[in-house]
């Protein structure tokens, strides 16, 4: 499963590739540290040997010019892609700096792929996602009860009275103890005896509404603009785009 892709999208109201956002992330925070070394902001931190060779390495990892300023970058990709000896191409025009603060380029969207548990290439079991729960589910299917909601949970000295079934005429089910995983948002819905204080943080404690909508349609992403995987981050509700 393709986690990331440089040539993904972003759209925090100007839409542009994961690669220009990062790549113009990289170069405009650069020349801002470039800056503030030329300035003196930094000399009580750095001798004179060190800010010479952090410029160095500013240069180089932010794609600055010999001024140390940002003004674009072949990392960031092309308008007009180059190919052959004649054809250098176009370099996408950079951000500037009110562009990056506008749009969060920057912010949480930036920091996905370093997440500890994040990585560009991602294994998943063949047949999808829940093959690790049906798994499991094979190991214990006698004891498994299937499409049996639960309508109300009650504890008692020794254990817990459960509800289950049909919410017109449910069934009473003893048990020694309750593992309960529902989500926040559910388990607020849930005809329950926790006491004030843990259903009070239940109903405060956030959970964002959710859903997913799937659609057919050509293989656009992939004939057009050359994307194999990963996602789409914007800042309207949907909040991402899968890419197949």
């Amino acid at each position: 499963m393709v986690n990331i892709n440089r040539s993904a999208n972003f759209d925090f109201g100007k839409p542009v590739t994961e690669r220009q956002a990062v790549n113009d992330t990289r170069g405009l925070l650069s020349e801002l540290l470039a800056k503030a070394i030329d300035r003196g902001a930094l000399d009580k931190e750095l001798t004179g040997v060190d800010k010479q060779a952090l410029l160095v390495q500013l240069d180089s990892y932010g794609g600055l010019d010999k001024l140390h300023r940002f003004r674009g970058t072949e990392r960031s990709g092309y308008s007009d892609l180059p190919g052959g000896y004649a054809r250098a191409g176009t370099r996408v025009a950079p951000l500037d700096l009110k562009a990056l603060v506008d749009h969060n380029f920057c912010g949480a969207v930036l920091g996905f792929e370093e997440i500890f548990d994040q990585r560009a290439p991602m294994f998943q079991p063949v047949g999808g996602m829940d093959r690790i729960a049906l798994a499991l589910y094979e190991q214990v299917a006698p004891a498994v009860t299937t499409n049996c909601p639960v309508q109300q949970l009650r504890r008692t000295a020794s254990g817990v009275i459960l509800h289950v079934g049909d919410a017109a005429s449910p069934r009473q089910v003893d048990v020694d103890f309750v593992v309960c995983t529902l989500p926040v948002s559910m388990l607020t819905r849930l005809d329950s005896d926790f006491s004030a204080e843990r259903k009070a943080v239940a109903a405060r404690t956030p959970m964002a509404p959710s859903t997913k909508v799937a659609f057919e349609a050509r293989h656009f992403w992939e004939e057009d603009d050359h994307i194999y995987g990963s996602f789409a981050w914007t800042q309207a509700e949907n909040e991402a785009v899968w890419y197949p």
